[in-house]
């Protein structure tokens, strides 16, 4: 066995049910703006000398985001019934492009065979996801 088969892949894996969330949440999203808005986030990560605090989205998502990237935390936020965090959404994001969940070609993100197996637990996606990693 080489050491290949030991490689994260997702290394923020996020958990099924805020996977669900933000599938169920970016569908017809713009794939820009859902760029925009974890970048606009990193942008405000802190450092250690000087950390911010990420623990109370109804706060921060008003005072730290604007416009489109604001009402996309919020929907997010709101939608998951607060399961995902939007500052969390990075882990989510990177394997839903790895793994073709959601269609992405005419530039918004477009549900699929894959999203709507995921959202109704599929167990053999799930395992093909729990595997894959």
């Amino acid at each position: 066995m080489s050491d290949d088969n030991f490689l994260v892949r997702a290394p923020l894996f996020p958990t099924y049910a805020q996977l669900k969330g933000a599938v169920a949440t970016l569908d017809s999203e713009p794939v820009a703006l859902v760029r925009k808005m974890i970048d606009e986030i990193f942008a405000q990560t802190g450092t250690p000398q000087n950390p911010v605090t990420w623990t109370d989205p109804d706060q921060w998502i008003p005072e730290r985001l604007k416009g489109e990237s604001q009402r996309l935390a919020d929907k997010i936020w709101n939608s998951t019934g607060g399961t995902l965090n939007p500052r969390y959404l990075y882990g989510a994001y990177l394997l839903i492009n790895r793994v073709s969940l959601l269609d992405q070609s005419a530039g918004k993100f477009i549900s699929t065979e894959r999203s709507r197996r995921l959202l109704a637990g599929d167990p053999s996606l799930i395992q093909e996801l729990d595997t894959s990693e």
